[in-house]
């Protein structure tokens, strides 16, 4: 048996992924798997007859595989667990060479950083960040922290080399005073970037959510205000000697989070958080999965800039409070 066609390392998952085969002679059944080697489990299966040679579009199962997953705990580099696939597709039993895959759009071999497109980012001590890390041949992070424009404490990492990705976790409750400043100097192979991170009081109202866009990137937003409306989902009622009486009652909290003025842009992008089927409410070193309860974006227009209402509730049985 031989592979006729193999995808590059990281090739753009929106377009055909196309693995082919070809047969000395014609088989009457072919079996063909995709397995995820890095999870070691099977994507999917195809089964083919009477064929000598075929093909298959392993894109469309790749996409449903991404579990992307929030880092717990403090400042740190992970692996990038559920944001990306090391692939392998079985023919009769015979393997191809493995290849990666990912939404972030890597170009094989070159180091690359994957973070907002400004340098500089407010946070509370009670949020995180997130920077995604294409390091093949690894490299270094260093981190100051300002308490007063005054320089309180260093951090320095090693980036290990990895194939896969990797995620920067940037948040300050790390620091026993209250910082001012965090800035992060990250150099890789050919690559010397830096951001800043002003470090404000959050307000008791304020949410910051994490998501996954269309494209299956992490984004974050933080929602300055919040209301709380609690809706009954279910009563549970029985018939007595009293009358009609009412035994059991569920409800629910719902948070209505409210954004800022924003550009249409932002809003758009903002909109995502209702197509998305990854949702978390962070907490800094922790985050709570949540659902989405919208199902449509609520905008309020102000002339150039406008602002969207989106409700969630705790995906937690017992309804952890969000």
């Amino acid at each position: 048996m031989l592979f006729t066609s193999i995808p590059d390392n990281y090739a753009p998952i929106n377009k055909p992924l196309l693995y082919g085969f070809s047969f000395e002679v014609v088989r009457d059944v072919v079996d063909v798997k995709i397995v995820d080697i890095a999870h070691n489990r099977t994507l999917g299966a195809r089964r083919f007859y009477d064929v000598q040679s075929g093909q298959i579009d392993i894109a469309p199962y790749l996409k449903r595989s991404f579990e992307p997953r929030p880092v717990d705990g403090f400042i740190n580099v992970v692996d990038a667990e559920g944001f990306y696939s090391v692939i392998v597709v079985e023919v009769d039993g015979e393997r191809s060479p493995q290849r990666y895959f990912s939404p972030y759009p890597v170009c094989d071999g070159e180091a690359t950083l994957f973070r907002s497109a400004t340098k500089q980012q407010t946070l509370s001590h009670t949020e995180s960040d997130y920077i995604v890390i294409y390091a093949p041949r690894g490299g270094s992070v260093g981190m100051e922290f300002y308490v007063e424009e005054w320089l309180d404490s260093q951090l320095n990492m090693e980036i290990k080399p990895n194939d896969g990705l990797q995620i920067l976790k940037v948040e300050a409750s790390i620091c026993n005073l209250p910082v001012n400043e965090i800035v992060v100097n990250i150099n890789l192979d050919g690559i010397d970037d830096y951001l800043t991170y002003r470090i404000e009081p959050k307000s008791e109202l304020s949410r910051r959510l994490m998501w996954c866009d269309k494209d299956g990137t992490i984004q974050f937003y933080t929602f300055p205000s919040c209301r709380t409306r609690h809706s009954v989902v279910e009563k549970q009622r029985i018939n007595s000697e009293q009358g009609l009486r009412m035994v059991d009652c569920q409800t629910e909290s719902v948070l209505s989070l409210i954004s800022d003025y924003e550009t249409v842009a932002e809003i758009e992008r903002l909109g995502g958080i209702l197509e998305s089927g990854f949702v978390w409410l962070d907490k800094g070193v922790s985050s709570v999965r949540v659902d989405v309860v919208s199902t449509e974006s609520v905008v309020r227009y102000g002339g150039a800039l406008n602002s969207l209402r989106v409700d969630i509730r705790s995906c937690d049985r017992e309804g952890g409070r969000l």
